[in-house]
């Protein structure tokens, strides 16, 4: 969805309309499904706090059960980044854009919607159990062309191209197009700052038991941390502030 205005629609480039956004809902709704995840973006030119509360009010109302809430990353040489170069179209300012944040936050929460990641909201009993598996750093197999998969602590990708991912498969050889078999320092890393993109964080005695390691190895990282606000440990789970998730690449550097 991104966002219901259309304005703002129009100067991103998006080929939809808020119209189409709500019909498609409504037809979702009359359907019967029962259990919808839709993606929206702030941060985005034109757009102040009110859009996005609206845009929050919109899927409430249609009974959507998880929200995903992106800030807008622009990158050199996209179009995008042409846009914002327009006075008209600047982005709002870093302190703008995390006050934003904050209240979106708050005001999910007023919804009933509970924040289980970083940029994910849902109805209690409504966490993607799709990303859980990459958070909890489980095993995961693709099928097919460009898919990805992790297994035995070795993730690679398939041939992007259709035609050679036939090719292989009819001669009877894995389509794999890059492989990396992951060493255990760097497993753990992974494991810490997967696990703490997740509200809960993780759980110590876990990670003890998964990688045959004593916590308490991390003391000093943890002791920082936690001294400049930006993790918790409370009984057992270890897990970021919510200035912690603010600053989450900065904690993610320090731990490894």
């Amino acid at each position: 969805i991104q966002t219901f205005d259309d304005d703002v629609l129009k100067v991103i480039g998006r080929n939809h309309s808020r119209k189409e956004g709500e019909v498609f809902l409504q037809k979702v709704n009359k359907v019967g499904f029962d259990n919808l995840s839709c993606d929206l973006i702030f941060n985005l030119p034109l757009q102040r706090y009110s859009h996005i509360e609206r845009d929050i009010d919109i899927l409430a109302n249609y009974n959507v059960k998880h929200i995903s809430l992106y800030s807008l990353k622009v990158n050199p040489n996209t179009k995008m980044n042409d846009i914002v170069k327009v006075d008209k179209y600047k982005l709002m300012d870093e302190d703008e854009e995390r006050d934003i944040y904050y209240a979106a936050r708050e005001y999910m929460e007023e919804k009933r919607y509970l924040q289980y990641e970083i940029s994910n909201f849902s109805k209690e009993g409504y966490q993607s159990q799709h990303n859980l598996k990459y958070w909890n750093r489980m095993e995961y197999l693709g099928i097919g062309a460009s898919s990805h998969s992790f297994i035995n602590n070795k993730r690679y990708s398939n041939l992007s191209n259709v035609i050679k991912y036939i090719e292989k498969i009819m001669s009877n050889e894995l389509p794999k197009d890059f492989e990396e078999q992951i060493d255990k320092e760097e497993a753990i890393w992974e494991y810490l700052i997967l696990g703490l993109r997740k509200t809960e964080g993780i759980k110590i005695s876990e990670f003890e038991k998964a990688f045959n390691i004593m916590f308490s190895n991390y003391d000093d990282k943890i002791k920082q941390l936690m001294e400049s606000k930006l993790i918790e440990i409370t009984k057992d789970n270890l897990r970021l502030t919510k200035k912690g998730m603010d600053l989450s690449n900065y904690v993610f550097i320090k731990l490894k």
